[in-house]
């Protein structure tokens, strides 16, 4: 980390050929792992906001590690030190929801409508989340689950324009289940009837 010390000191690095690069009006933003197997031992994905002590003990433990790890020359240099906290269930569902937008208008481009179950979310969020990895695997855990089985389907034409379809999940046979849903038929009713898994 010395390198970094004549740029957050003096705002430009010098090579050993004397070549410098200005780093004025440049914001430096870093990340570390300091930390993350304090959050991995306590398996705090899912922490709700009301645990805001456990959290408090955490950041003094994770500052005690960032101080041991830098030195105080490069810390004293620094403008401020954030920690981000495991994604809590509410975050993910967010998280979800927005890649499942994207979904819906790539959907809506070829006219066809899609309505996910909280169920179906559920799904997604349990097999693209971890205390280690956090949400980084859900948008492919989408793409494998949702859009591609979707996908295929199209291809097939086998819904008409304007269609709009239930995605919901199939707790017998863990997975996802795809059905169209009629004209004045209701979530709960499409629900109730057979449904076909495709992913």
């Amino acid at each position: 980390f010395n390198i970094l010390l004549q740029v957050l000191e003096d705002g430009r690095l010098t090579d050993g050929l004397g070549r410098s690069v200005s780093f004025q009006n440049t914001v430096l933003i870093m990340t570390s792992n300091i930390g993350t197997q304090i959050f991995r031992n306590r398996a705090v994905l899912g922490f709700q906001q009301e645990e805001k002590g456990i959290y408090e003990g955490m950041n003094e433990r994770i500052m005690e590690q960032v101080r041991h790890t830098f030195k105080p020359e490069f810390l004293n240099r620094l403008d401020e030190i954030i920690i981000f906290h495991p994604l809590t269930k509410e975050h993910l569902y967010q998280i979800v929801d927005i890649e499942i937008s994207k979904v819906k208008e790539r959907m809506q481009e070829h006219h066809i409508n899609i309505t996910v179950s909280k169920s179906a979310k559920k799904f997604l969020i349990e097999k693209g989340t971890s205390p280690e990895f956090g949400a980084r695997p859900l948008r492919r855990v989408i793409s494998k689950y949702l859009e591609d089985p979707l996908s295929e389907e199209l291809l097939k034409d086998i819904y008409p324009e304007n269609s709009t379809i239930l995605i919901d999940h199939c707790y017998k046979k863990d997975k996802l289940t795809f059905k169209p849903i009629k004209k004045g038929e209701t979530l709960e009713e499409n629900k109730s009837s057979t449904t076909v898994p495709l992913a």
